[in-house]
């Protein structure tokens, strides 16, 4: 396999045994970034899998905003 200018792939919504293949096929010949599913209780065993870059959008899924401008002064 071959690059071809590809900088970096996306592994998104793959188990832990197909995000391992899919490491194991591309070979370090370009980047690879996990997604997905990834929560604070996973990220170690995606991350073991061999992935450079893990993406977790668990981290914003959850979070209340407060306004906290100072439009009522």
């Amino acid at each position: 396999m071959t690059n071809e200018g590809v900088y970096r792939i996306l592994i998104d919504n793959f188990n832990y045994e197909d995000t391992r293949k899919a490491v194991s096929l591309i070979g370090g010949k370009c980047l690879t970034e996990s997604s997905g599913g990834i929560n604070e209780n996973t990220i170690r065993k995606y991350a073991e899998c061999g992935v450079d870059y893990i993406s977790s959008g668990s981290l914003t899924h959850s979070v209340y905003n407060l306004d906290l401008s100072l439009k009522a002064i």
